[in-house]
């Protein structure tokens, strides 16, 4: 990361969301309908298709599942936070933490109970969240984005 980002230091925090809860909810909202529908499609022609493409289409639905989780990363170093999502169309969001205006923690009853949180990083031209973190990691982070967000010398715009 340093040779692209000289600022950014070795010794930078790597985040990861907390894949259990997440990987739930993506399970449930993204992916079971249309498993199901499609499983139905399949029904209606023969029993054992539609069994077949019900298994095949969970296994894969998993594995999809997973792979999105686990491509959700928050890269932390002195001068940029580096936002990454995406596992088949990787998509990375380079945000220099002078220009950020809030940073906000928030957390449901659900989320607090499992001692999670999600973190929001607010600039001028949007805001980039990160959810399910641990409530221990995203307080450090935050702790950390306002330090530095009010340290910073540059203006922001």
């Amino acid at each position: 990361m340093s040779s692209l980002y000289p600022e950014m230091s070795d010794d930078s925090l790597v985040l990861k969301t907390s894949s259990n809860i997440h990987f739930a909810r993506v399970l449930i909202m993204a992916y079971t309908i249309p498993v199901l529908a499609l499983s139905g499609i399949f029904a209606s022609t023969s029993i054992y298709l539609g069994l077949a493409s019900f298994v095949l289409l969970t296994i894969l639905n998993v594995y999809l599942s997973s792979s999105f989780v686990k491509a959700i990363s928050l890269d932390l170093g002195k001068q940029f936070l580096v936002y990454k999502r995406g596992f088949l169309f990787r998509k990375k969001t380079v945000l220099p933490l002078f220009k950020g205006q809030t940073v906000s923690i928030r957390q449901s009853p659900f989320t607090k109970r499992r001692k999670l949180a999600h973190l929001t990083f607010s600039t001028a031209s949007g805001n980039r969240s990160v959810r399910y973190l641990p409530i221990e990691d995203a307080q450090k982070v935050y702790n950390y984005l306002l330090v530095q967000i009010e340290r910073a010398e540059k203006s922001w715009m």
